[in-house]
């Protein structure tokens, strides 16, 4: 299902009033005691039209029905509307009643929850089904927004930062729901004031880091990130891909690699060490091989954490920056304790990413 948003085009309507068509409902437009009442225009009938938002079993899952009941006529796309006869809109169509002309156009939501509760989830769901929007586990490029209590680093928030999506709390979904059960609401919630509380020490009072930019979707534009694990590939392959970067599995010798590793292009991924010592005998040659050759170069490894990092920070100055030093790459400011019991009460915190610290003063 879709949410729709009818938005005030006319020059009579400086404020550009707003809206919100929720799905499985009819709305009445008219002059006086409707849904949506349209003042400051004498050809607006009583009674001057009817919308309903129907369901659909295609991809575009509701449609928008106008029915004009008028005296003087409803134009969708300056097409007069006969009579009492249903007429679909679809999105971006122009709508006039009488004088006044208005924009309609779909609304979508498919959201993802992140290291919250169930009975959350659960909470969650009711306001964004409500709103036509659907709940799901997994990430996607349709992806709208991403949904925690906390900010805590996990790989959704990574996805979140490279595809330029809002985090948001599960209140915006109630106060937008909200906003729209009311006749007439002026304009939607701002994502930008739904932030969660950011749970890293070294971050707090750094919202705009999590504030969505468009730019992170080119941040990794030409560069190929190389790894010998299959888990790590599987954990970090959609990150970089977001953010314009591909990613290799290449577990035996290729000279290819071993040449392209002087240039800025190309980076290999260290391995943790439970992922390192998982490593063939052949495997392991392998990663001393890359390892001399970046140390030749003078250059280094990329912790699995900079991705985050980098995105966040949306630059590759630091991390993701073979040429870089003083990066300790596996230390964390999260406590371990504390991060033991919270994998153990949320499932989705076994792909928290772990921050680095960096030792330069």
């Amino acid at each position: 299902m879709r949410m729709w948003i009818l938005k005030s085009q006319s020059e009579e309507n400086a404020t550009g009033d707003c809206y919100y068509l929720l799905p499985k409902r009819k709305y009445v437009v008219g002059r006086k005691d409707c849904d949506i009442v349209i003042t400051g225009d004498a050809s607006i009938s009583r009674k001057h039209c009817i919308i309903e938002v129907t369901e659909l079993d295609g991809p575009n899952c509701t449609c928008v029905i106008f029915t004009d009941t008028s005296k003087t006529g409803t134009k969708i796309n300056d097409v007069k509307l006969k009579s009492k006869e249903e007429t679909e809109a679809h999105d971006n169509s122009t709508i006039a009643f009488g004088k006044m002309k208005f924009q309609l156009r779909h609304q979508k939501y498919l959201v993802v929850p992140s290291s919250i509760k169930k009975s959350e989830q659960k909470q969650l769901l009711e306001p964004v089904s409500k709103l036509g929007g659907r709940l799901v586990k997994e990430w996607n490029a349709e992806t709208t927004h991403l949904v925690m209590t906390k900010i805590i680093f996990t790989i959704k928030v990574v996805y979140a930062l490279a595809c330029g999506k809002h985090i948001v709390t599960p209140k915006f979904f109630e106060d937008i729901l909200d906003c729209c059960d009311k006749k007439l609401g002026k304009k939607l919630p701002d994502e930008k004031n739904y932030l969660p509380v950011i749970q890293e020490q070294s971050m707090i009072n750094m919202n705009a880091l999590f504030y969505p930019n468009q730019e992170r979707s080119q941040l990794f534009v030409g560069k190929i990130f190389v790894t010998l694990s299959a888990t790590q590939h599987s954990r970090l392959k959609h990150a970089i891909q977001y953010s314009g970067g591909s990613m290799i599995l290449q577990e035996s010798r290729e000279q290819k690699i071993l040449k392209s590793i002087s240039t800025s292009q190309t980076m290999v991924m260290a391995l943790e060490g439970h992922e390192e010592r998982s490593l063939s005998k052949d495997q392991s040659k392998w990663m001393k091989e890359l390892q001399n050759m970046l140390s030749t170069h003078g250059l280094r490894g990329i912790g699995e954490s900079e991705i985050g990092l980098a995105l966040i920070n949306n630059s590759l100055e630091k991390y993701c920056n073979p040429a870089s030093k003083n990066v300790n790459v596996f230390c964390t400011t999260t406590d371990t304790q504390a991060l033991s019991q919270q994998q153990s009460q949320l499932s989705e915190m076994s792909q928290v990413m772990l921050l680095p610290i960096s030792h330069n003063k």
